[in-house]
């Protein structure tokens, strides 16, 4: 026997017990079409549990949760738009990989905005930015969500400032960073945003975007 053959035959078995729950999920829901809510779910593993019994294959199965998730989502936005249990599936996904974080900015938004449920969503992104406080993904996401969902630009402008500060972040954060922080009255703070763009962007219209918001703190005389 190969030194591959326990791992293949590791991978094979948990891609059968991974099949075999996933139909189980699915019969469970086709044979209770009247439930809804907590209800529907409460089938669905922890998945700190399910962490404990994958063997190391913890991603493949955020992947299977993900797959439900978007199961879920769909069939609820053609009917209830009652999304609130997307709540406990990114949990379960946050146990196994707590780097997934599409699901975050998806889970968050839908939650969010199309389920009417801020307080939901924005507790998945803080989640988000608790795993994966080094990215600028979820703190940008976070305080992108706190602007468009509540128009709380202190908030927002919290979020936004440290998404600005990390590395590989694109210049739209920069720029949405120091606009928010001047709506938020932190004029200090959205000057340092505007004058590093103005700088060091390579863009025309980003330095010039730059000038335009810098002048207008000047003439309101919040500098």
């Amino acid at each position: 026997m190969s030194r591959a053959a326990p791992a293949v035959a590791a991978a094979l078995l948990v891609a059968l017990v991974a099949a075999a729950c996933l139909s189980a999920l699915l019969a469970a829901e086709r044979a209770r079409p009247a439930v809804h809510g907590l209800a529907e779910l409460s089938y669905f593993p922890n998945g700190k549990l399910v962490r404990l019994v994958s063997a190391g294959h913890s991603v493949a199965w955020a992947d299977l949760a993900w797959f439900q998730t978007i199961q879920y989502y769909g069939k609820h936005r053609k009917s209830d738009q009652d999304f609130h249990m997307l709540r406990h599936l990114a949990a379960v996904i946050a146990d196994l990989d707590p780097h997934f974080l599409g699901v975050y900015r998806f889970v968050g938004f839908s939650l969010g905005q199309e389920g009417h449920d801020f307080p939901a969503g924005m507790a998945v992104l803080q989640r988000a930015v608790a795993d994966n406080p080094g990215r600028w993904e979820p703190w940008f996401d976070a305080g992108f969500l706190e602007f468009v969902g509540r128009h709380d630009y202190k908030r927002a402008s919290y979020y936004l400032a440290h998404a600005a500060q990390l590395p590989g972040h694109p210049e739209y954060v920069d720029r949405l960073a120091g606009w928010v922080a001047g709506k938020a009255g932190y004029a200090e703070t959205a000057e340092v945003f505007w004058t590093q763009i103005l700088l060091t962007s390579e863009n025309d219209y980003l330095r010039e975007m730059a000038r335009k918001y810098l002048d207008r703190l000047h003439r309101k005389g919040h500098l």
